[in-house]
């Protein structure tokens, strides 16, 4: 399916928390996102790419180079500013991302963001989500991406259990129990089974007083699918059959 860009795309207007200037970012209209499965990590599979919102999900700001989602931290301290300064303004080169974004930049987008969100000393919380929307991007896009989707997924895994180790989620507002499916998925789907195995055991032995019901079941079946050796790449049967993803 082709659409006309204006269809599905609205220009939003952001005001960088680095140089402090105003710029237009595209963003795809959630009325024209259609999905056809999500996978046990959450990946979606989307009808059509050209209303992925993964591809838009980063901001970068052509004046200064820094790039960052709607969930990251908005304050950011004068030594954060001075490192982003350092490491990307000064060697800025005015590319401008607010465009209709190809499947390269919307990765070189990701890679941005998360250097940047190094430098400005970012919650673990809101880098393992670039790190993670970042490897499925690999796996969607991608008929060789394996291993970079690996690499990214490797690297979302260690920040979302930081993330646990230090509370930061709370900070973010971010479910426990969706952290704690999320280590264990991504740990099952990287070839740890004993940690995997710790971590849905957790929401199962507490899900007397979780509210969450829906990830309660997907942590029950997961460490099933651990039980019978199954690793990665199965998927939910359809689009309505999983949680919110958007955080």
């Amino acid at each position: 399916m082709t659409v006309n860009a204006s269809e599905y795309l609205y220009d939003k207007q952001l005001n960088c928390p680095v140089c402090m200037k105003f710029f237009q970012t595209k963003k795809v209209r959630s009325s024209k996102i259609r999905i056809l499965s999500h996978d046990t990590d959450f990946c979606s599979h989307y009808l059509d790419n050209d209303c992925n919102p993964l591809f838009y999900y980063v901001n970068v700001c052509p004046s200064c180079g820094y790039a960052y989602s709607d969930h990251s931290q908005l304050t950011l301290t004068s030594a954060a500013k001075a490192a982003i300064h350092n490491h990307i303004s000064s060697k800025w080169n005015g590319s401008d991302y607010g465009i209709i974004r190809s499947k390269l930049q919307a990765i070189q987008a990701y890679k941005l963001g998360i250097l940047s969100a190094s430098l400005s000393n970012e919650l673990h919380i809101i880098k393992a989500g670039m790190f993670l929307r970042l490897a499925w991007l690999y796996r969607t896009l991608f008929d060789n991406g394996a291993e970079e989707e690996k690499r990214f997924m490797s690297a979302a895994l260690q920040e979302y259990i930081q993330s646990y180790m230090n509370l930061d989620f709370e900070t973010a507002g971010y479910s426990e129990t969706r952290l704690l499916y999320l280590i264990g998925e991504l740990s099952r789907r990287t070839g740890n089974k004993q940690q995997a195995t710790i971590y849905f055991s957790r929401i199962i032995q507490n899900q007397s007083s979780i509210k969450e019901k829906r990830l309660i079941l997907m942590a029950k079946e997961r460490w099933q699918d651990v039980r019978n050796g199954l690793i990665g790449g199965e998927a939910l049967t359809s689009a309505e059959d999983s949680v919110d993803i958007h955080r």
